[in-house]
């Protein structure tokens, strides 16, 4: 059975070595500042986003490297979690799908973005609020 490699991890694996060559260190001089010790095989592991990472090893390596722990952690826009559609894109979606004209289907989107920001008391009542 084959495992995929998370994104992420290749992300700080990369991040990671970067930095650990641009300031000349080994991998075996790296691991040895951490505390506890990391063997070399464990920083080249890491580094190939084959290994995850404790939270303490991830503290412990922006101090070895002096850098800002979101530097270690910043992902490429690529990785990052996609954003909620436009109100925009989801009425022009919507209209595709539905039997309405795409003008009813930007009115119904518009009332239902008003309704997701309004406070109860900001909205009609409901059919069962108007019974007797």
């Amino acid at each position: 059975m084959t495992s995929s490699i998370n994104p992420f991890y290749i992300a700080l694996g990369k991040t990671l070595r970067d930095l650990r060559v641009t300031r000349l260190i080994t991998q075996e001089e790296l691991g040895s500042r951490l505390t506890p010790p990391m063997t070399r095989a464990n920083i080249a592991n890491i580094e190939g986003g084959k290994q995850r990472i404790y939270a303490h090893t991830l503290i412990e390596l922006s101090r070895t490297l002096n850098v800002p722990l979101d530097e270690l952690l910043a992902q490429p826009q690529e990785l990052l979690r996609p954003t909620l559609p436009t109100m925009e894109s989801f009425t022009s979606e919507l209209a595709a799908k539905l039997p309405l004209k795409f003008e009813e289907v930007r009115e119904l989107t518009a009332k239902i973005g008003y309704a997701q920001n309004a406070t109860p008391e900001d909205l009609p009542p409901t059919i069962d609020e108007q019974k007797p």
